[in-house]
């Protein structure tokens, strides 16, 4: 028999550190990265519709491929990263939390997303903007529009990613 464990993403702090600045953020709302729709339902492609279809008046970046097209990688896509307030971002493979989440998570940028249950380690309004493509423009609004719940969101965060960092994880996992 073999004894496999699950243990959930992570991601490296130190190559991300250099990226952490406390400059204004000209992009309310990002998105870089594949749609997936054969894999998730076309959740991320409604969820980016609904967001660019709701007469908000924001900055947006929001360049979604099929085949990695648009991408951006390591420092580029940090920086890039840094330089917004809200992700989008849903559920990986499986339903997991990928490691995009915990990268935008410790550069300060807060991530809208579906609700999902996110391996029990991600809250809808906890640790990200829950939206419903079915949310009238003016609810989306006030989600996105209150200061009080995205720093609250952010906190929340910033805490949270210190138990996932790789060697953070390694080094208290039950799970080695």
């Amino acid at each position: 028999n073999i004894d496999a464990r699950w243990m959930p993403f992570g991601f490296r702090k130190e190559k991300l550190k250099k990226h952490l600045n406390a400059r204004l953020r000209p992009i309310d709302i990002g998105f870089r990265g594949n749609l997936n729709s054969q894999w998730n339902d076309s959740q991320r492609e409604h969820l980016i519709e609904r967001i660019l279809n709701s007469n908000l008046e924001l900055n947006f970046d929001i360049n979604p491929s099929k085949n990695g097209e648009n991408f951006l990688f390591g420092d580029d896509y940090y920086s890039w990263i840094a330089n917004c307030n809200y992700l989008i971002n849903s559920p990986s493979a499986f339903d997991t939390v990928g490691p995009r989440f915990y990268e935008q998570m410790f550069l300060g940028a807060v991530p809208i997303s579906i609700f999902n249950s996110y391996e029990g380690i991600l809250f809808k309004d906890k640790n990200y903007i829950c939206i419903d493509i079915n949310y009238d423009d003016m609810e989306i609004k006030n989600k996105l529009m209150s200061k009080e719940i995205f720093n609250k969101i952010k906190n929340n965060n910033l805490e949270l990613v210190k138990k996932f960092d790789i060697p953070f994880l390694i080094q208290n996992s039950s799970f080695l």
